[in-house]
């Protein structure tokens, strides 16, 4: 991947961080359900958009990284309901070649969490993403043993259940700081 450059996010990277978002979301997708499928036509934008400028306007802490003057990868601490466990998010493609800047992300973020006083994160993580599982393992996340079924706003299952595809699920990975 080359050279990469962390800058903590402001306000006006909303844009560049729900579609960086949202690119790797279609490529975690088209692995795990194939390329063509329906589900990673529909992602949603203007709502992760809407989603990164209120967190950012909340001052939540997130980085994005830059190979030059291309965005690619971010991390950030969301507000979790326990206090002390934040919920992380880590957005990269987990191709071999970008290890180095996950990690990255991943140690600001860390280091970050812990001066807030955070001693743990937590992420849900999609079922089948190998690729992102092996990376988070030797990381040093591990399954929590929680899951939950993803849905569409509406409430549907985010793959319907009458295709070749069971239902997306996501599984909570954690780590302690």
């Amino acid at each position: 991947m080359g050279d990469y450059e962390i800058l903590e996010a402001d306000p006006g990277d909303a844009v560049t961080l729900a579609n960086l978002q949202a690119d790797v979301l279609r490529t975690r997708l088209g692995k795990i359900l194939g390329l063509g499928h329906p589900a990673t036509g529909v992602i949603d934008i203007l709502s992760m958009e809407r989603s990164w400028r209120n967190a950012l306007a909340a001052q939540v802490p997130v980085w994005v990284a830059f190979c030059g003057d291309d965005p690619a990868g971010m991390s950030a601490i969301l507000p979790g309901k326990d206090k002390t466990v934040g919920e992380f998010v880590l957005e990269f493609h987990p191709q071999e070649a970008n290890k180095p800047l996950g990690l990255a992300l991943l140690d600001a973020a860390v280091a970050k969490g812990r001066e807030m006083g955070l001693r743990a994160f937590g992420m849900w993580v999609l079922a089948g993403d190998d690729d992102y599982i092996r990376f988070l393992s030797d990381a040093g996340f591990s399954p929590q043993g929680l899951m939950q079924k993803l849905e569409t706003p509406e409430g549907e299952p985010a793959v319907p259940s009458g295709t070749e595809h069971a239902p997306l699920e996501a599984h909570l990975w954690g780590m302690l700081l």
